[in-house]
C-alpha cells in the first residue's frame, strides 16, 4: 500500500514539471546571405545565393540580381552569369588552375562581398567506384517520419599522396531517367470537390540533380596508403533507379579551412535531433562584406581541383530485389529540374 501511495505522490510532482513547448519564433529574426559556391578544374563550377529565412517562412528566396565573378593573382576575370533560382555559372571554358589562387566577388545591390583567397591544390585520383544493396531510413517529402528504403549505397577507393596534409570533400551529381503517369492526374484546385483531369504530356523525362551531399575526409591516418571502402551517397530504388541514372562522383582536393566547415556542415547534417545532441557549432565561412565584417554570410568558396567519375545503373541489372513503379500521377516536368530533351549520348 505505502508502495504505491509514494508512487502516486511522485506521479503528482513529476506531471506539473513537463517540458515547456520551445517557441522558436522570434521577432528579432533576420535574414542572412547564403552562398554555396565551388570554383573547379572541370565543367562542374557554380554560385548559388539565396537568403536565409525565419523557419516558418514557406518559400526559399533566391537572389538573381548579382554582380558575380572571379578573379586570380595571376590577373584572370571569371564572369558568372544567372541561370535560374540563384544559380549562377560562368562560360563551358572557364577551369581553376592546379596552383593558382583565387577570390570570389559579389556585388548585390550597394554591398559588396568578397571571399579570402583560396589556392587550388594537386588533385587526387578515383580509383574506383563502386554500389552495395542495403536498407536505409530516408527523409520522405511531406511526411513526419523517415521510411526504410532499399537502394544502393555507394563507395570509393583511392590512394592517398604519401608525406603530404591531403583533405578530401566530395560531391555527387545525377541524371536520372523517370517516367510518370500524367493520365492519372487529380485536380485538386476545386476544395473539396477534387476530379480527374488527365494530362497529354508528359511521361518521360530526365532529372538533373546535386546532391546535397557534405562528406569530408582527411590522411591523419591514412598518410600515403590505399583508402578503400569509403562511403558516400545512398540511391534508393523507387526512383532514382526506376529506369536509369548516371552517377557522377567528384573528388575535391581542398584546403585545411574547408575541411574544417565542412566537416561542421557533416556533422550537424548527421545529428539525430534528440536533447542529447550537443548545440551546433558557429558556420564560420570564408565570405565577408568588404564594408561591413560584422555582418553573418553563410557559406563558402571552394577552389578546388577535382578528379572524377562515372557509373550508369540500369534498373534491369537490378538483382536484388523487383523494383517497384514509380508513382507520379502528374506531367514529368513538374518536377523539379525535369527535362524532356533527351542527355546527349543517353
Amino acid at each position: 500500500m505505502w508502495r504505491r501511495l509514494w508512487t502516486l505522490l511522485l506521479l503528482m510532482l513529476l506531471l506539473p514539471g513537463c517540458v515547456d513547448p520551445i517557441e522558436f519564433e522570434q521577432e528579432d529574426q533576420q535574414e542572412h546571405l547564403v552562398v554555396e559556391a565551388t570554383f573547379s578544374n572541370l565543367d562542374s563550377s557554380y554560385v548559388r545565393l539565396s537568403y536565409s529565412q525565419p523557419y516558418r517562412y514557406p518559400f526559399n528566396k533566391f537572389e538573381e540580381n548579382a554582380t558575380v565573378y572571379i578573379t586570380s593573382e595571376a590577373g584572370e576575370y571569371i564572369p558568372f552569369y544567372h541561370t535560374q533560382s540563384g544559380l549562377y555559372k560562368p562560360e563551358a571554358e572557364a577551369r581553376a588552375q592546379i596552383g593558382h589562387t583565387y577570390q570570389l566577388h559579389l556585388q548585390i545591390g550597394p554591398n559588396s562581398y568578397a571571399s579570402k583567397q583560396v589556392k587550388v591544390l594537386e588533385p587526387v585520383p578515383i580509383d574506383s567506384v563502386y554500389t552495395e544493396f542495403a536498407e536505409v531510413e530516408v527523409g520522405i517529402w511531406g511526411a513526419r517520419e523517415k521510411a526504410l528504403m532499399p537502394g544502393y549505397k555507394f563507395f570509393v577507393d583511392y590512394t592517398d599522396p604519401g608525406g603530404l596534409i591531403n583533405f578530401y570533400r566530395w560531391s555527387v551529381t545525377s541524371v536520372i531517367e523517370v517516367y510518370t503517369q500524367p493520365w492519372d492526374y487529380i485536380d485538386y484546385s476545386c476544395i473539396g470537390c477534387p476530379r480527374p483531369a488527365p494530362k497529354d504530356c508528359c511521361a518521360h523525362c530526365w532529372i538533373y540533380e546535386r546532391a546535397q551531399l557534405y562528406k569530408v575526409q582527411n590522411d591523419r591516418l591514412s598518410d600515403g596508403r590505399k583508402t578503400i571502402h569509403q562511403e558516400l551517397h545512398f540511391v534508393p530504388f523507387e526512383r532514382d533507379l526506376q529506369a536509369k541514372n548516371k552517377i557522377t562522383i567528384y573528388q575535391h582536393a581542398i584546403s585545411e579551412e574547408a575541411y574544417n566547415f565542412f566537416k561542421v556542415v557533416e556533422q550537424q547534417q548527421q545529428r539525430t535531433g534528440t536533447v542529447f545532441d550537443p548545440p551546433p557549432s558557429q558556420l564560420k565561412g570564408n565570405i565577408y562584406n568588404v564594408e561591413n565584417e560584422d555582418e553573418q554570410v553563410i557559406g563558402f568558396f571552394d577552389a578546388s581541383a577535382v578528379s572524377k567519375k562515372e557509373i550508369i545503373i540500369n534498373r534491369k541489372n537490378i538483382k536484388e530485389m523487383n523494383v517497384g513503379e514509380y508513382v507520379y500521377p502528374d506531367d514529368c516536368r513538374e518536377i523539379r529540374n525535369a527535362t524532356t530533351r533527351k542527355p546527349e549520348g543517353w
